[in-house]
């Protein structure tokens, strides 16, 4: 009788054992990449950190975001140095460009903005990269005299960052995906209008 209640007993651990499932390990794709889109706007615009962007229109012409993304070289922006001060020059260039898309866009890898310092799924923020403002998508060679394509606003840095943070403390990897594909954006300005722009205080 106990022998029988043995054979009972064994499918019973056999489907217990099946229904434990291992933990999902958090990790990113590593070839993961940021895309650089153009502000849905059916207009060429000029935004501040304060205005929305579709309250001001101007009558210049601008690149479209296809030219912007093709003649793209880099992009230029003030790090935070140790004191706190955007003080100092940077550039950064790109992992593709997509020129095929209805949205065409500026790519760069993940791992330029998070990455994974163990191997093990144990990701940490890029600060150099999100503590940058005055992000400019320029083309030259000179340093000291570049054209002006484009450039995003540092809000968008910001509330990325942020999203950044909470995304990685709640291990979203689908939240994170979104992050890389809607949270950075550029707008098209010419070099004359972005300097208005920072003498305004608006960027």
């Amino acid at each position: 009788m106990k022998k029988l209640h043995l054979l009972l007993l064994l499918p019973l651990f056999i489907t217990c054992e099946k229904e434990v499932q291992e933990p999902t390990q958090f990790r990113l794709s590593p070839d993961a990449k940021i895309r650089i889109e153009a502000v849905k706007s059916g207009m060429q615009r000029v935004v501040s950190d304060s205005v929305d962007i579709d309250s001001i229109e101007i009558d210049t012409i601008h690149l479209t975001p296809l030219e912007v993304v093709k003649q793209a070289e880099f992009m230029i922006f003030n790090y935070e140095d140790e004191y706190g001060y955007h003080d100092e020059k940077a550039t950064v260039g790109f992992a593709g460009k997509d020129t095929i898309s209805e949205n065409p866009a500026l790519l760069r890898w993940s791992s330029e903005i998070m990455g994974d310092t163990t191997g093990y799924g144990d990701y940490s923020i890029r600060w150099s990269a999100l503590k940058g403002r005055d992000y400019v998508i320029v083309k030259g060679d000179n340093i000291d005299n570049l054209d002006t394509l484009a450039y995003i606003p540092n809000s968008y840095i910001i509330d990325a960052t942020e999203n950044i943070i909470n995304a990685l403390a709640n291990k979203d990897t689908s939240l994170i995906y979104s992050i890389h594909k809607d949270a950075f954006r550029f707008i098209p300005i010419t070099g004359a209008e972005y300097k208005e722009l920072k003498k305004k205080g608006l960027q």
